[in-house]
């Protein structure tokens, strides 16, 4: 489990994510449908991996945001390759407090 935190909207941690459920993967993608999230829970945001190497937001990153943040860890998938962005594709500053 990893906490991340915003410096941009104050600090945040979460310590929780929810793994959607009906979530569909293969060996280049991964996905689900937002709508399939439980409303119990709040959002803070999403967290999704790019093969690409870059951890830069798509066109359909952005579109389809959810929440207030959407965390991007390119390959190879380390806490460097990590990055954090505002609905509108700025760049926030995270800090990994624990990582497991």
């Amino acid at each position: 489990m990893r906490q991340y935190s915003s410096c941009r909207a104050g600090i945040q941690k979460t310590p929780l994510f929810v793994i959607p459920p009906f979530a569909q993967s293969g060996p280049f993608y991964s996905g689900f449908a937002v709508h399939d999230l439980p409303y119990t829970i709040p959002n803070v945001g999403t967290a999704h991996s790019h093969p690409s190497g870059s951890n830069r937001p798509s066109l359909e990153d952005l579109n389809h945001f959810s929440g207030y943040v959407s965390v991007i860890i390119a390959h190879p998938y380390e806490d460097e390759t990590m990055g954090a962005y505002d609905r509108n594709g700025n760049m926030l500053e995270i800090k990994i407090v624990d990582s497991v």
